[in-house]
C-alpha cells in the first residue's frame, strides 16, 4: 500500500474503533491507539517502522499542534491563584516517581545506574493524550486547571532530572566525569531558548493575527507559525544545542493566548475541526510504534518500574497538594491523571540507548551495553500499558471531580 492509503485506513479504522468502544466510555485517544496496535508490528504488521519513519514530519506536526493548544489554556489569570500549587506538586510527583523508582528497581537488578536513569525518566507525564481527554470530556475546574498546568511543566523537570542521572551514572561506571555544563547548563539553555523562541513567534504571531480582517486567514497562519516552530526545534547550535518541540509550541500558544485573548479563542475554535483528522492519525500511529512483544523479556522490572511510578506520581502530587494549601479536590484525584507516558519519556530513553551503546562500543564494556537496552526496554514495555489505561485513569479523575462538561 502507498502512504496516502495508509493513512486514510488509519483514520477510517481510528474512528470506527472510537464509535464502536463509545458504549463502554473508553477515550477516543484508547480508541485510536487500540487501532493502530491492531496495524502495527505486533498483530497485522501493516504499520511499519519504514512508514512510521516516512511520516515522522506529520506527527512532530501534530505534537506542535498539541503543545500550541496546551499554551492556549494556560493563562496568567489563572495561573497566578494557582502558581505555588503548582510548584510543590510539580517537584512532589516528579521527585515522588524518581524516588520510588530508582529505589524499587535497584532492589531488584541491583544496579544503581539502572535505578536512577530509570527513575529520572518516570518523572515524565505524557501531555498529548492526558490533554487529549480534557478536551474530548470538555473538562473545566480546578482539578483540569492544575493538570494543564502540570503536565506543561514537569517535562522540564524531567529534562533536568536526566541529564543529572546520565552524568551520574556515567561517573559511576567509570566512563566519565561529572560535568556541571552537560548536567545543569546545556539542559537549563535547551529550556530558557525555547521559552525565547516561542515567546518571539507568539508575539510575531499576536501582531500578524491583529492586522488580518479575513477569518478564513487564522487557521493557516497559526498552521505556518506551528511548523516555524517545530522546524526551529530541528535546527542544532553551538554544536549540539536544539529546542524543545513541545516547550517552544507551548510558548508560541502562551504568549499569543495571553496578548490577545479574544484572537486565541476564536482560532482555538477554527482549530478544533482543524486538528481532529491530526489527532486521529497521531494517536494511530502511536498505537503502531506498542510493541507487546518487548512485555515479557523485562516483566519483573517493568511490573516493579510500574508500580513504583504510579505510586510515586500520586503520592508525590497527594504531599505537594497539602503542603501547598491546594483544593481538597487537587490533591485527591490529580494524582490519578498522571500515569501517561510516551514523548520525553520515550525520547530520551533513546537518546540513552544511543550513548550508552556508543560508549560500550568505544570502552568494550559489556556492561555498559546491558544498562542501554535495559532502559529502553523497560520505558518502551511500559509505555505500551501507561499509553492504553493512562487516559482512563484521566476520565475517573475529572469524573470524580465533577468536572466533565463544564468546558
Amino acid at each position: 500500500m502507498n502512504v496516502l492509503l495508509l493513512l486514510g485506513l488509519c483514520m477510517l479504522l481510528g474512528l470506527g474503533a472510537a464509535r464502536l468502544l463509545r458504549v463502554l466510555a473508553v477515550p477516543r485517544v484508547v480508541s485510536y491507539m487500540l487501532a493502530g496496535f491492531v496495524l502495527g508490528g505486533s498483530v497485522l504488521g501493516v504499520l511499519h517502522p519504514g512508514l512510521l519513519e516516512e511520516i515522522e514530519p506529520l506527527l512532530k506536526f501534530a505534537l506542535g499542534l498539541i503543545g500550541f493548544m496546551i499554551g492556549g489554556e494556560l493563562h496568567l489569570s489563572a495561573l497566578r491563584s494557582i502558581a505555588r500549587n503548582t510548584a510543590f506538586i510539580v517537584l512532589g510527583e516528579s521527585l515522588g516517581a524518581f524516588a520510588l523508582v530508582s529505589g524499587a528497581v535497584y532492589l531488584v537488578t541491583h544496579s544503581l545506574p539502572d535505578a536512577i536513569m530509570l527513575g529520572a525518566l518516570a518523572s515524565a507525564t505524557a501531555p498529548t493524550s492526558t490533554v487529549t481527554v480534557l478536551w474530548e470530556f470538555r473538562a473545566k475546574g480546578v482539578l483540569s486547571s492544575m493538570l494543564l498546568a502540570v503536565v506543561a511543566l514537569d517535562n522540564t523537570v524531567a529534562v533536568a532530572l536526566y541529564a543529572l542521572a546520565a552524568a551520574a551514572a556515567k561517573t559511576y561506571l567509570g566512563v566519565g566525569q561529572f560535568s556541571f555544563v552537560s548536567s545543569v547548563i546545556e539542559p537549563s539553555a535547551e529550556i530558557l531558548f525555547s521559552l525565547i523562541a516561542g515567546a518571539v513567534l507568539g508575539g510575531v504571531l499576536t501582531l500578524a493575527a491583529r492586522r488580518v480582517k479575513d477569518v478564513d486567514v487564522l487557521l493557516p497562519l497559526v498552521a505556518g507559525f506551528v511548523l516555524v516552530g517545530v522546524g526551529l526545534s530541528e535546527l542544532r547550535f553551538f554544536d549540539h544545542q536544539h529546542l524543545s518541540l513541545m516547550l517552544t509550541c507551548m510558548a508560541i500558544g502562551f504568549t499569543h493566548s495571553n496578548l490577545d485573548p479574544t484572537s486565541s479563542t476564536r482560532m482555538a475554535r477554527m482549530s478544533e475541526t482543524f486538528n481532529t483528522p491530526v489527532y486521529v492519525l497521531f494517536f494511530v500511529v502511536v498505537g503502531a510504534g506498542l510493541q507487546i512483544g518487548q512485555l515479557p523479556k523485562f516483566a519483573l522490572v517493568g511490573l516493579v518500574y510500574l508500580a513504583a511510578r504510579a505510586s510515586g506520581k500520586y503520592i508525590g502530587s497527594y504531599a505537594g497538594g497539602k503542603l501547598s494549601g491546594a483544593p481538597a479536590v487537587v490533591t485527591k484525584y490529580l494524582g490519578l491523571a498522571l500515569f501517561s507516558q510516551a514523548g520525553v519519556a520515550t525520547g530520551l530513553s533513546i537518546a540513552a540507548y544511543q550513548d550508552f551503546m556508543a560508549l560500550a562500543a568505544s570502552t568494550r564494556r559489556p556492561e555498559l551495553a546491558a544498562t542501554a537496552g535495559t532502559i529502553l526496554n523497560v520505558v518502551t514495555a511500559t509505555t505500551f500499558v501507561v499509553q492504553l489505561v493512562g487516559p482512563s485513569f484521566v476520565r475517573l479523575a475529572i469524573k470524580r471531580a465533577g468536572e466533565i462538561g463544564r468546558g
